[in-house]
């Protein structure tokens, strides 16, 4: 099969197209015939060598997609050849890969596999977040870092759709398209931080002045001082990326007098029973609005696999609103 090796290294790494062994289907396994791959910020990060992510062994690219399941191992019940799925899938930018059987979720009627590929990983991530790590309740005022990304924007979509009563979407400067795109997912209030990462005061503004009860933080260490003044007390705190970096100042005596908790969260290190009980959660929760169509990303661009180079330029380049999807199959 066709796939993208990465050969990573400090300055930035290269891409190359070449040929894979077709993957096996293992005991408890499916293996999907992959139609689009998405790309995610991450993906930069392996090029570099500083992200260590689960994958197929083989040193091939990508970390999800949508496809047609091809291949169903023993003892795997749900599923069957012909089904149309999307799953977070280390080795993605390939023509077919194995995942556990546990990780696929059927692909909406009325989707397109480049809006499967574009949004499984932000669901999962973002309700993760929000339920099992920020305990998310109805009624709550959640802020959103990073809400013009991909990812991002399915928080504040998830929120709106899980009861929160305030959705803050902080984004760093400020686009009129981005703004009436997450106004219209359900934000409250669109916040331009600036590089300075002011916020704060906007979100106690739009809280009457109690602050936000949940943060789904994307950037980490440069905006996690201003992050702990913009809680309510009682807040939580989930940093589910460090997209500006992984230090910061941290006022314990704000976080004492605040009573909020900070929750640490990554997907690259959790085992398969515990990305399938992420996968059951989200399925469980929102199984229904997903059936209605409801959730899907929206895709910027698209580029074939061949062009997979290309397609990380337009990310590191930061003009995209939404997600880059590589378009494998026919």
């Amino acid at each position: 099969m066709k796939a993208v090796f990465v050969h990573p290294s400090p300055d930035g790494g290269r891409l190359e197209l070449g040929d894979a062994p077709d993957p096996r289907v293992g005991p408890g396994q499916v293996v999907i015939a992959i139609r689009a791959a998405s790309v995610n910020r991450a993906d930069l990060l392996i090029r570099r060598g500083t992200y260590d992510a689960r994958g197929s062994g083989l040193p091939i690219g990508g970390l999800d997609c949508a496809g047609e399941i091809i291949e169903v191992g023993d003892g795997v019940t749900g599923l069957a050849v012909g089904d149309r799925v999307m799953s977070m899938a280390g080795g993605a930018y390939a023509e077919r890969v194995a995942v556990d059987a546990r990780r696929p979720v059927p692909l909406p009627a009325g989707w397109s596999f480049a809006e499967g590929a574009a949004s499984i990983t932000g669901l999962l991530t973002e309700h993760d977040a929000l339920t099992t790590g920020g305990g998310l309740r109805p009624g709550d005022a959640v802020v959103v870092h990073g809400a013009a990304s991909g990812v991002g924007q399915q928080g504040v979509a998830l929120a709106a759709r899980l009861g929160a009563r305030t959705v803050v979407a902080v984004v760093r400067r400020d686009r009129p398209d981005a703004r009436a795109l997450l106004e219209g997912l359900g934000a409250s209030l669109v916040v331009a931080a600036g590089e300075e990462g002011r916020f704060a005061e906007a979100v106690q503004e739009a809280t009457d002045g109690r602050g936000a009860d949940l943060v789904v933080d994307h950037v980490g260490g440069p905006w996690l001082a201003e992050t702990v003044r913009s809680l309510a007390p009682y807040g939580r705190v989930v940093n589910i990326g460090r997209l500006g970096g992984t230090t910061g100042e941290l006022d314990l005596g704000a976080l004492a007098a605040k009573r909020a908790r900070i929750i640490g969260s990554t997907f690259r290190i959790r085992g398969e029973d515990e990305i399938a009980a992420v996968v059951a959660a989200l399925r469980a929760d929102v199984g229904d609005a997903l059936a209605a169509g409801e959730l899907r990303a929206r895709v910027d661009r698209t580029f074939a696999l061949a062009d997979a180079e290309a397609a990380q330029a337009h990310m590191a380049a930061d003009g995209h609103l939404g997600k880059i999807v590589l378009e494998v199959g026919p």
